[in-house]
């Protein structure tokens, strides 16, 4: 059974800290955890991968002026 606690409570230090850095290699644990319980209950073929773009790609989220 692969454990989620730890890279939770890392990537939750990391957003505490706002360290991006230790949210990076937090997200990469977690990322491998998700992926390995997967694999571990047959269903490898769900593998999680660190996003490439963003999904609200036709929005955008500036301030408006008032």
């Amino acid at each position: 059974m692969v454990q989620f606690d730890q890279p939770l409570v890392v990537l939750q230090d990391a957003i505490k800290q706002k360290s991006a850095v230790k949210f990076a290699q937090g997200y990469a644990d977690l990322t491998l955890a998700c992926s390995g319980c997967h694999k571990s209950a047959g269903v490898g073929f769900i593998a999680i991968k660190k996003p490439t773009s963003s999904p609200f790609c036709d929005q955008t989220f500036e301030p408006v002026a008032r």
